[in-house]
């Protein structure tokens, strides 16, 4: 029986339950300040850094600010955005026109649509709470954008004086600030490979260590049917694996799939990964082929 594992592990997000002490706790005044300094976000194998012109651009009559996206990748993205008695307006080049990302009146279960009718906004709540590898966040302003062409919700979360904080697809984390000052982060890694100085070697030891597991462990059960499942694993401040999901799934059978929930559920215990001095619960996903 030939067993595949594609790809190695994308580690994606830091899920720590404590705050950092440099997680912007004093930030005061508005949920969309227009700030010049630059905000770095990460987002699933990337990054990006966010900023907003000093001056403002008169488009179509109405002056906007500019809003510089720069990704890790080198692409640059502008956007252009105003405030006015209280309302945040975007402007889209394209039908040159503007449209409400933010009302004035922001009360839970207000609602709003862009003009063409390809978004509906609804503010969730304001007592929002938001876990990112490095701050944990409560009192935020959180907004839902439903792209009603797809059906896909997105989750937006603001704080006061600061601004976006994060963002969730569909509840999963998609993206999140980074504070001003860097903390260091050490993944969690396979019992074997702590001595190794290198992190670079010690995930690629760490990565042997599971396919080697998984080589010697997972059962394909249908090997006529080939598919692959995309699992999602959960590895606690122990470094114990407490919890598998799938998050999915394209043509593997239903044997497969519970199959390769079995095994990932008997991972050997790890080192667990850290946020500075604190073991944190990471969250990864691992792609199988079978």
């Amino acid at each position: 029986m030939i067993k595949k594992i594609l790809l190695f592990l994308l580690l994606l997000f830091y899920l720590p339950n404590y705050a950092q002490s440099d997680c912007f706790q004093n930030a005061e005044g508005d949920y969309w300040p227009f700030h010049e300094q630059e905000r770095k976000f990460h987002v699933s194998g990337s990054e990006f850094v966010i900023s907003y012109s000093k001056d403002s651009l008169a488009l179509n009559g109405k002056f906007y600010f500019q809003r510089t996206k720069q990704h890790k990748n080198g692409k640059i993205e502008h956007d252009y955005f105003r405030k006015s008695r209280g309302v945040v307006y975007q402007y889209n080049q394209t039908a040159k026109k503007e449209t409400i990302v933010m009302p004035s009146n922001l009360k839970k279960g207000e609602t709003w649509e862009t003009l063409e009718g390809h978004f509906k906004y609804k503010i969730k709540g304001l007592k929002a709470n938001l876990e990112t590898p490095y701050c944990d966040f409560d009192q935020l302003l959180e907004i839902e954008v439903v792209d009603l062409n797809n059906k896909i919700k997105s989750q937006y979360f603001y704080k006061k004086g600061i601004g976006l904080v994060g963002k969730n697809v569909d509840q999963h984390p998609y993206s999140f600030i980074a504070p001003d000052e860097k903390v260091k982060q050490k993944e969690y890694t396979a019992i074997g490979c702590e001595n190794i100085k290198d992190e670079v070697d010690q995930k690629k030891c760490t990565n042997s260590k599971i396919v080697e597991f998984l080589l010697s462990n997972l059962e394909n059960p249908t090997p006529e049917v080939h598919g692959k499942v995309i699992y999602s694993i959960s590895i606690d401040e122990k470094g114990k694996v407490d919890q598998v999901s799938v998050v999915g799934n394209t043509g593997a059978s239903k044997k497969q799939v519970k199959s390769g929930l079995k095994t990932l559920k008997k991972l050997p215990q790890f080192i667990p990964a850290h946020s500075g001095e604190k073991p944190v619960r990471v969250i990864l996903n691992l792609p199988l082929s079978f």
